[in-house]
This record gives C-alpha cells, structure tokens and sequence, in this order.
C-alpha cells in the first residue's frame, strides 16, 4: 500500500477547498469564451459563488460555474508546510 501526496501542483475543487487554501498561489483555467482563461495569483477566497484572486495588484471575481480547473501553484517551503499540516505565512 502507498500513501502519497497530490503534490505540489495539488487540485483544487471543492469549495472549502478554496477556503482551506487562501493565502497562497494559484492557477486557474476558465470555459472558453471569456475575455481571459487564465488565472494566476493569490486566492483571497470566496464570496457569492465567486473565486475571489489578487492578480498582479488587482482584485478578480472568477464565477465558479466558469472554472475549469484550479491548482495551487507553490514554493518547495509552502509545500513542505502543507505536507507538515502548518498554515504557510502569508
């Protein structure tokens, strides 16, 4: 039996997700369509039904229902500090 990790570049899906991870880095994919897909930045959390991200100095409000795929874009030390059960300094 092997235990492993999602890894550094670990999935994010599920709402409390979103909570559980606020404060750090993140990339994010959206539906085709929108002015923009891509997403990278700090997750500040959700409100309303919304992914709430500060990218390069600017607040974006990502619909949910629009997200494709997130996953969390970290350093080495902020992974460590996960697999170690620690909150990251943000």
């Amino acid at each position: 039996l092997e235990v492993s990790s999602p890894g550094i570049k670990r999935p994010i899906q599920r709402p409390e997700d979103f909570a559980r991870f606020e404060g750090y880095r993140a990339k994010v994919l959206l539906v085709d369509g929108l002015p923009r897909r891509r997403y990278t930045g700090q997750i500040m959390g959700l409100e309303d039904e919304e992914l709430v991200m500060l990218v390069d100095g600017k607040t974006h409000h990502l619909a949910l229902d629009t997200v494709i795929r997130t996953n969390l874009d970290l350093s080495l030390e902020e992974y460590q500090s996960l697999l170690e059960g620690r909150k990251h300094d943000q």
